[in-house]
């Protein structure tokens, strides 16, 4: 038993470090040189330029209100921000603080070593007048001990123990004894066996786990972010320019009006044109604020040392919209979602550290029955301490074995927390479910949301091609009518933001088929796939050389289609 004990003590391996791109990434982003934002010595200053910037430069231009300006592919948006975002950064720091949690629950079973020494005087008065006896001793003790996977405690630990006295009556003055003993105590019922033993260093494994799952979730939350941050900008500059085109028609129609004063426009007219020209110039400023709203947000999720908060920078979007069609397969999407998405991994994880809670609930509800054992020898010199040593195997070795029970009448407590962690069990299998079916919800939702943009695509098309024509048909008729009455400027007028507004419509279901996809790819969990993520995260780290920013708009990669997708 006791050599059983022994072989089965060995220290307990944390594991490799993860060798996958994802968990490469979070390594590097976990070290604090990784941010590339300098700030003051608080940490609350606005972001400035770096004095060594961890990616490469951005390419700029001069800008048209004097500061600078960026042309940025949706590429290099999702590069710079896996390297900078500081989201990203925050989270990347719980993987590495989980495996911490992982090596301590290991420690548990690492080998001890331990000694000591102690000094000790005795004095006693004698027979002899004003004398007193002495005895003094010295003790020397060092050891190894350890905790076992099977629950064992056991420990070999030597002593030397040298004793002098000056009693008369002492046949020796100076005396050594050196012993050797090892002592091992094993649960037999409760506490005992890997199972149980091993439970807190299985629990720290599953937490890391979640934790890896939560920072791909927290990854790809921001790779999400920066697509749609990247699409309603350029959502929003052309908004701007549609808004623009507007006021130009308008204030060329009031131009006209004007020119028609003497002629047959009266002041209602002018006054009802000046009015719209109003309402557009309205309408053209609270785009321009949304531009730049739109651009600081994506600017805040790219984290660039470049562009700060106090600099002037204007950011061009160049990458181009996919309109194709596409057909997606509802069951390969439900399937992939069910392998893959963080969600149902995450919940998956819960069940088995449920699986392990009851077991060591279990565990506990069994008697104390604790076996004890004892076995060693100890020798007794004079003179010297090699003395001492040469009759230490002469005497016989001494062993002594026993148990112990007990029992807690009733054993009220470890049965409610058996109990308990049962129902815990139940309740994580029904929260997975839950989550399945939430998961699948938004996965049939995303996909609906794929065919439901591509024909609102078609319609809003239609709408633009049928306001274009109609417009263009006031026009002409502009030109040869002879007389210019009320109803036909408000008529015109409306026409006018009729287009603009179906130009508007065609532009956000654009915008919004692209990005349902990325909402698809999100709820499958398959994000970092679809938007190649594997080769974006090395250029984030410095491995793989950066592409050109000044690329040129008609050769953008167009966006890469979720898996179980296929083009019409």
């Amino acid at each position: 038993m006791i050599g059983t004990a022994a072989f089965l003590a060995g220290c307990v391996d944390p594991g490799e470090l993860s060798n996958s791109f994802l968990s490469r990434y979070q390594a590097a982003m976990a070290r604090a040189e990784r941010n590339p934002q300098a700030r003051r010595a608080d940490g609350l200053s606005l972001l400035q330029p770096a004095p060594g910037l961890a990616v490469p430069k951005l390419v700029t231009y001069p800008g048209s209100d004097g500061g600078t300006s960026v042309r940025l592919t949706l590429d290099e948006a999702i590069r710079r921000a896996l390297a900078n975002n500081l989201d990203i950064a925050v989270a990347s720091y719980n993987p590495a603080i989980a495996r911490q949690d992982v090596i301590a629950a290991a420690a548990a079973f690492d080998y001890v070593l331990f000694g000591g020494a102690s000094m000790y005087r005795n004095m006693i008065p004698s027979n002899v007048p004003n004398y007193l006896e002495q005895t003094k001793y010295q003790q020397y003790q060092a050891g190894l001990k350890n905790h076992s996977i099977t629950g064992a405690d056991w420990e070999v630990g030597w002593t030397l123990t040298r004793t002098w006295t000056d009693t008369e009556l002492a046949s020796a003055h100076t005396r050594y004894s050196p012993s050797l003993m090892l002592q091992v105590t094993q649960p037999l019922l409760k506490n005992g066996w890997p199972e149980y033993n091993l439970s807190v260093f299985r629990l720290a494994r599953i937490s890391k786990d979640v934790s890896d799952s939560q920072f791909r979730q927290r990854v790809e939350q921001s790779v999400f972010d920066t697509i749609q941050g990247y699409w309603n900008l350029a959502q929003a500059r052309e908004s701007y320019q549609i808004e623009r085109d507007l006021l130009t028609a308008t204030e060329e129609t009031l131009r006209k009006v004007k020119l028609r004063q003497e002629l047959d426009a009266t002041d209602v007219q002018v006054e009802q044109a000046k009015a719209a020209v109003a309402t557009r110039k309205a309408a053209l400023i609270r785009a321009a604020k949304v531009v730049k709203d739109t651009q600081e947000a994506l600017a805040r999720l790219l984290a660039d040392p470049q562009m700060n908060m106090l600099s002037k920078y204007e950011i061009i979007t160049v990458s181009q919209l996919n309109t194709a069609p596409v057909t997606v397969n509802n069951e390969d999407q439900l399937m992939t979602a069910m392998a893959n998405s963080p969600l149902l991994e995450q919940a998956r994880l819960a069940i088995t550290s449920a699986d392990i809670n009851v077991k060591v609930a279990e565990n506990q509800r069994l008697p104390q029955l604790d076996l004890t054992a004892q076995a060693g020898s100890q020798s007794l010199g004079t003179g010297s301490f090699h003395a001492s040593n040469s009759y230490f195997w002469e005497f016989d070795m001494t062993a002594s074995v026993g148990v112990l029970l007990t029992q807690p009448i009733g054993n009220r407590a470890a049965e409610a927390d058996y109990a308990k962690a049962r129902m815990q069990r139940l309740q994580s299998i029904t929260a997975m479910q839950n989550t399945a079916d939430q998961v699948a919800q938004l996965v049939n939702e995303r996909v609906r949301q794929i065919s439901t943009s591509y024909e609102e695509i078609q319609a809003q098309t239609a709408a633009v091609n049928a306001a274009s024509v109609q417009l263009k048909a006031l026009e002409a008729i502009e030109d040869i009518r002879g007389r210019l009455t009320p109803e036909f400027l408000n008529l015109k007028l409306s026409a006018q933001e009729t287009l603009a507004n179906a130009r508007l419509g065609e532009l956000g279901a654009k915008i919004s088929y692209n990005v349902a996809f990325m909402q698809l790819a999100q709820a499958t969990g398959t994000l970092l796939e679809v938007s190649q993520i594997k080769l974006a995260i090395p250029s984030a780290i410095g491995n793989v050389a950066w592409p050109r920013t000044d690329l040129d708009p008609q050769s953008a990669p167009a966006p890469t289609r979720p898996a179980g997708t296929r083009p019409e």
